[in-house]
């Protein structure tokens, strides 16, 4: 799936495909509908720097135990 937003949006922001990958990232994390793993791969960073950016804007780690087995699945992965 491929989203453009119009220059003339995002421009002024002053933010980058980067920060609007992260923030669009932290939001979903924080509704629920991605997990750790998710959130750190559509931010395209490592899900370790995930942990950190989540850490020093104090937003706590939740996950059920769906979200538990994804993530231990997706360290089992990247681990490989």
């Amino acid at each position: 799936m491929t989203v453009e937003f119009s220059d003339k949006i995002i421009r002024p922001t002053g933010l980058t495909e980067q920060s609007i990958r992260l923030e669009l990232a932290i939001s979903l994390f924080q509704q629920d509908i991605l997990t750790l793993a998710q959130s750190a791969r559509l931010a395209k960073i490592p899900r370790v720097r995930m942990e950190e950016i989540l850490a020093e804007r104090k937003i706590e780690r939740h996950c059920d135990l769906e979200q538990l087995k994804e993530e231990l699945r997706t360290m089992h992965i990247e681990l490989r």
